[in-house]
């Protein structure tokens, strides 16, 4: 309701209006004119601030429909690249990519040559599932990048660039391509976690446990023991056959973390392939309790692939 009145004015609002015509009329024509029209335009500014405010208040509290509902109004009423910017950011988080990316595209017209944009883009591309386009944007984020020299050059946009093109790659299923991109990515930005494990990851998916392991000793240094490492190293040892080792590792992730379901669900199956029957049963119970829309068949299912498959990322 609030909206409305905003955007469409109060018994108030109109009688302040004509009050300020009636005092204009002492004036010549064209006066009374430029009176009105800036009455008018300053009434739409003070409409499109408010939505604004209220947008980016929605989008900052998670409201994501309310966040688009209020931009879109104050984009009807005035264009602004700040809130055509912040419009893509709640299209993006209630799901709807194609969107966001529309008006993302709007916004490279009105600030062209924006890397970070094209990444957004890319990101989008990726939620869609659309990774012929998100190799595009990638390349197009790339080639901004690679024209800067200098202090203009930026390292970090540019190992993003490389990653995104890493991950189009692998929904397109050029492994290799991916590998190299996630290489270069790692290179250039040393302190990369996600390239790295996500590296590890296609090391993992080929075969390559010693590789995977020198991508889980650098994300060690880089965060320590934490969920994403350990859960690494438990899939390493996994790999390898070392049950033993896979399973402490797999004890201090759900020590770290009790609701982790992909820690729960492949401990549970190395212990059931130790004949652990009761330790499995514990941790598919425990599976049931944070997430029961899973039938038994569905954790079973999974559970049983995830060392058979040598590819608990699923890439």
């Amino acid at each position: 309701m609030g909206i409305l009145k905003r955007l469409f004015g109060s018994k108030n609002e109109d009688e302040t209006v004509k009050k300020q015509t009636t005092d204009a009329a002492g004036h010549a024509d064209s006066v009374e004119n430029e009176n009105e029209e800036t009455a008018t335009e300053t009434a739409s500014s003070k409409d499109f601030d408010i939505l604004k405010y209220d947008g980016v208040r929605a989008l900052r509290t998670g409201q994501w429909q309310q966040a688009i509902d209020c931009l879109q109004f104050a984009l009807g009423i005035q264009e602004d690249a700040e809130c055509r910017d912040y419009l893509s950011q709640a299209l993006l988080h209630h799901d709807e990519p194609q969107a966001a990316r529309e008006q993302m595209e709007k916004l490279c017209t009105m600030v062209p040559d924006n890397a970070l944009l094209y990444l957004r883009m890319a990101q989008a591309d990726f939620i869609a599932e659309d990774y012929e386009r998100m190799d595009d944007d990638s390349n197009k984020a790339l080639s901004v990048v690679e024209k800067a020299t200098g202090e203009q050059a930026d390292t970090h946009v540019l190992a993003q660039a490389y990653y995104y093109k890493a991950r189009a790659a692998m929904g397109l299923g050029r492994d290799e391509d991916a590998v190299s991109l996630l290489e270069k990515a790692t290179a250039t930005q040393s302190d990369f976690a996600e390239a790295y494990l996500t590296h590890a990851g296609m090391m993992l998916k080929h075969g390559d446990t010693d590789k995977a392991e020198a991508d889980a000793q650098r994300l060690t240094t880089l965060l320590g023991e934490s969920e994403e490492t350990l859960l690494l190293t438990a899939r390493i040892h996994g790999a390898r056959g070392e049950n033993d080792k896979a399973l402490e590792d797999y004890d201090k992730v759900v020590a770290l973390n009790p609701f982790s379901t992909d820690a729960l669900r492949e401990r549970a199956a190395l212990r059931q392939q130790a004949g652990d029957e009761a330790g499995a049963a514990e941790d598919l119970s425990a599976l049931h309790e944070i997430a029961p829309e899973n039938d038994d068949e569905n954790i079973e299912q999974k559970m049983n692939e995830t060392y058979r498959n040598a590819n608990p990322y699923g890439f």
